[in-house]
């Protein structure tokens, strides 16, 4: 079980106290919460479920943001798990939008977004350099050396976005904000009366909204590269979404239909790192004026073409629509009452 908000942030009276010290210290203290939510099961009340993800998933974030900002020198993950939990985190909020305060909603996904979008640039720069440390490695390519060091330079302006949101959000006490947005967690019925529902009884209509769009995307033109972006979106939302709900069903959702999913994001994530590669090349080009760095330059960029190409056939190759029909069945027997027949159907077929 995550600590109690109050715990990690402080009661209302310290939060009025010191700002940046409150924060450091707070982050000092947690750890990183695992992808999946263990303490949410199924009979649990929803509301309750609900404030505990949020908790796990806002804190997870507030973890990375300060290791991120001040110490990625020391470890390039740190961007990435800084990017990765604003993603999980979001999909948190889009879970249970419907029970929180429309304008907290709003503004806690607002610097969620503003946090990854920060950490996009570095996060691009650190895979790129990596790859082609490695790639290039005794080659004899001219102008490597020089290239490197120009992303070293460009790797270095990208990081100063990432301390600017970090000091701001110090600054504005965003902490005092996860809190009132946690406080003010309740289920609405349409009755006063009516009987807060168990987190198994909600839990296929927030699977149901998510694979819906994921379907819908999974039947996109894959010749085009928008198409693919936007299907990968999809798929990421549907993994988060599968990672906060897997404990209201049974075992066989998190052993057997989660890894496919995963699966699929790992063939579509090596088309999105060979495209954004392209994409970044073909812009270097319009300012790299060095004849020996354009060259390396151009040489790369013709082995991004080709890479990206044999990625979307190896995708295509695997993503058959027998496997993405099977997949939606699969999605879809989850989406339907527990214990109801059409469940039962769904997962017989």
């Amino acid at each position: 079980m995550v600590a109690r908000t109050g715990e990690i942030f402080g009661s209302r009276q310290e939060r009025r106290g010191s700002r940046t010290d409150l924060f450091v210290v707070s982050h000092v203290k947690m750890v990183p919460s695992s992808k999946w939510i263990d303490g949410a099961v199924s009979d649990q009340p929803v509301g309750g479920v609900a404030r505990e993800v949020l908790q796990a998933r806002l804190e997870t974030v507030w973890h990375w943001l300060p290791l991120a900002a001040e110490r990625s020198e020391a470890d390039v993950e740190y961007v990435h798990r800084l990017r990765v939990s604003t993603r999980r985190a979001v999909e948190a909020v889009r879970v249970f939008r419907k029970m929180l305060r429309p304008s907290h909603r709003r503004e806690v996904k607002e610097r969620l977004r503003q946090i990854r979008r920060t950490a996009n640039d570095a996060r691009d720069l650190d895979v790129l350099a990596e790859r082609l440390a490695h790639s290039t490695a005794g080659n004899g390519l001219r102008g490597v050396t020089a290239f490197l060091e120009r992303i070293s330079l460009w790797r270095k302006e990208a990081q100063r976005p990432i301390v600017a949101v970090y000091r701001e959000l110090l600054e504005e006490r965003s902490d005092y904000l996860t809190n009132q947005l946690l406080e003010e967690i309740r289920f609405s019925g349409k009755r006063l009366r009516k009987r807060e529902p168990t987190f198994g009884e909600k839990a296929p209509k927030f699977l149901k909204r998510v694979s819906k769009k994921f379907n819908e995307a999974a039947r996109g033109d894959f010749s085009n590269i928008e198409a693919l972006h936007a299907f990968r979106l999809a798929g990421k939302r549907l993994r988060y979404t599968m990672e906060i709900l897997a404990g209201a069903f049974d075992p066989a959702f998190r052993s057997d239909l989660y890894p496919k999913v995963e699966q699929l994001q790992d063939y579509l994530g090596k088309v999105n790192d060979h495209a954004t590669a392209q994409t970044r090349f073909q812009e270097w080009l319009g300012v790299i004026k060095v004849p020996e760095e354009r060259a390396c330059v151009e040489s790369l960029l013709a082995t991004e073409k080709a890479a990206l190409v044999e990625s979307r056939d190896a995708l295509l190759g695997w993503w058959t629509p027998e496997r993405r029909d099977l997949l939606g069945t699969s999605l879809k027997a989850y989406c339907f009452k527990p214990g109801g027949s059409k469940r039962a159907v769904y997962l017989q077929m």
